[in-house]
């Protein structure tokens, strides 16, 4: 009766400290929701604390120092969401941590942001939180970025995420094509597949249809070496004038604006 007392103890207890997510259990008794949400909250008060100590000293090298740590703390939190990520693969969460790790490898260049990339393309590829990743990832032009949004293009079922995910790419591949001259065409078929089935997906303030076709424009008749698009407008004297008057001769254009 003794051991059966004492088994039924440690059933209860282990009941007690374990919590099943997801078809998962975490020994923390916290679910990865849980886990998650409290990082997040940690890592933001801490920013708030730097940039009150910041504010407070007027010692230059404590500023110093705290900006250094200001702008490279979230490498120590980065580890500690691919955990959540790995441990907890079915969580929610893990598709949070992983975008969390991305969004801040972004701004800080952290070595889990290539790994985050590959779990989400390789497992979370249907989620529909990506299409405001892809956005987000626009102007990061690296090899392990241009993989995942081929991925999204190729692979995800939500209409938004493979547009935007087509936009981001065609604009990473135009701004390369200075190095790899091939990129330039890549960029205007992308474009183009952008205008011909996204065109009315919502894109910041008005679609994607729109931002493509100027893009497509730029791409095509804008550049170093190609004749530069007709301008008809009037001079300081009220004169009406076009560009193409003078064609042959060396023109400055000076563009600027009041508001």
């Amino acid at each position: 009766m003794r051991v059966k007392s004492i088994t039924s103890v440690l059933l209860i207890l282990v009941a007690l400290t374990t919590t099943e997510v997801f078809g998962q259990a975490t020994e923390t008794g916290k679910t990865p929701d849980t886990q998650y949400s409290e990082m997040v909250a940690e890592f933001r008060v801490e920013q708030l604390q730097l940039s009150k100590d910041f504010r407070e000293t007027k010692d230059k090298a404590e500023q110093l120092k705290i900006r250094k740590r200001m702008t490279t703390m979230g490498l120590d939190y980065s580890p500690r969401f691919m955990k959540v990520a790995t441990d907890y693969p079915d969580s929610k969460a893990a598709v949070d941590s992983l975008v969390w790790v991305v969004q801040m490898g972004n701004r800080i260049g952290s070595r889990d942001t290539g790994p985050a990339l590959k779990l989400l393309a390789e497992h979370y590829v249907k989620d529909e939180r990506l299409a405001l990743l892809c956005q987000g990832l626009q102007r990061t032009i690296t090899a392990d970025v241009q993989t995942f949004l081929q991925a999204v293009i190729d692979r995800s079922p939500h209409r938004d995420a493979r547009g935007i995910a087509c936009f981001s790419l065609a604009y990473q591949m135009q701004k390369s094509a200075d190095r790899a001259p091939g990129n330039q065409a890549i960029a205007e078929k992308l474009y183009q597949q952008v205008v011909d089935k996204y065109a009315d997906v919502s894109y910041l303030r008005g679609n994607l249809g729109d931002r493509a076709a100027g893009a497509l424009y730029a791409t095509k008749n804008i550049g170093i070496g190609k004749v530069a698009p007709e301008i008809a407008a009037e001079d300081i004297d009220g004169v009406k004038f076009k560009l193409s008057d003078y064609r042959g001769k060396v023109v400055v254009l000076d563009f600027w604006g009041d508001w």
